[in-house]
């Protein structure tokens, strides 16, 4: 049960990143990389061996508003088939201008 590990660590770096105070607004230092206000990243979050024995890469989508405020995270997964939560987080980033968060 690494995985359920691996996604915990993933959703735990986001809930970081949610407790930033308006104190300490600026660049968003997340997996080894910064992301500057009004800037959107694509970081990488290797994990450690997965249920198959082997390390699984998961994209970690990050849009940085301009000024301080609530956070939202999104997090999605692919069940069996069911790819549709995986794309509609990647949407609603793809579509979210950070001068609007």
């Amino acid at each position: 049960m690494r995985w359920i590990r691996s996604a915990a660590i993933a959703i735990g770096l986001l809930a970081i990143a949610a407790l930033v105070r308006a104190a300490d607004w600026g660049p968003l230092h997340l997996l080894e990389r910064d992301v500057p206000p009004g800037a959107k990243a694509r970081l990488s979050f290797l994990t450690e061996d997965s249920f198959i024995n082997g390390a699984l890469d998961m994209n970690v989508l990050v849009a940085r508003g301009t000024r301080p405020g609530p956070t939202l995270c999104l997090t999605a997964a692919v069940h069996g088939d069911e790819v549709n939560g995986v794309e509609i987080a990647r949407r609603v980033l793809d579509e979210t201008e950070p001068e609007a968060l």
